[in-house]
């Protein structure tokens, strides 16, 4: 009877926990990052971009990498461990001006779904791998991302789930749109 109880009870927690949407963070991966790491999070995310093995270089406790379609690249990120810290710092390549034939290379801002749920992945420590995207996208939409000295350019920070963002974008006139420029995410250990 005793142990029928004890089993009730359990089963009585565990709906509990699901009905109130309790889940496991996305994990965390071992910092600094590998080449492997990278690829893995990129197919499981459906990016489809190469990562420049001369162009990838590694120093104690951090890692670059630089993401490429074809000769442009795409994404660009640092991955720094230790003891203390880890960080994911990223940047937006973006044109220099519209070229003539209506052609700029950048991520815009509404598109960028799938490139922060790989941010999210490679950082881990997210409920879902939208929460990034959606935490940028309502705070722009709300109106808190802040004027920078720079023209044309917006910041952002927060903090989600323990982990500090800092958001940067750039409006570029000639297309009346907002692009991504930098995302940096740091967790202190």
């Amino acid at each position: 009877m005793k142990k029928l109880v004890i089993l009730t009870g359990m089963i009585a927690i565990m709906t509990l926990l699901v009905a109130c949407g309790i889940s496991e963070a996305l994990e965390k991966p071992e910092y600094p990052l590998s080449v492997e790491q990278v690829q893995e999070a990129m197919d499981s995310c459906g990016i489809e971009l190469d990562i420049e093995a001369d162009e990838t270089y590694v120093s104690e406790g951090a890692v670059s990498f630089d993401l490429k379609d074809g000769n442009f690249s795409e994404i660009t990120f640092n991955s720094i461990g230790s003891e203390s810290e880890r960080a994911l710092l990223v940047k937006f390549p973006m044109s220099t001006k519209v070229l003539p034939n209506d052609t700029f290379h950048g991520t815009r801002l509404e598109d960028a779904g799938p490139e922060t749920a790989l941010l999210s992945v490679l950082f881990g420590g997210f409920l879902e791998e939208s929460d990034l995207y959606d935490m940028i996208m309502k705070a722009y939409d709300g109106g808190d991302f802040e004027e920078t000295d720079a023209k044309d350019s917006l910041t952002w920070e927060a903090v989600i789930n323990g982990i500090s963002c800092s958001v940067g974008l750039e409006y570029v006139p000639e297309l009346e749109e907002m692009y991504l420029r930098m995302i940096e995410l740091r967790e202190e250990l």
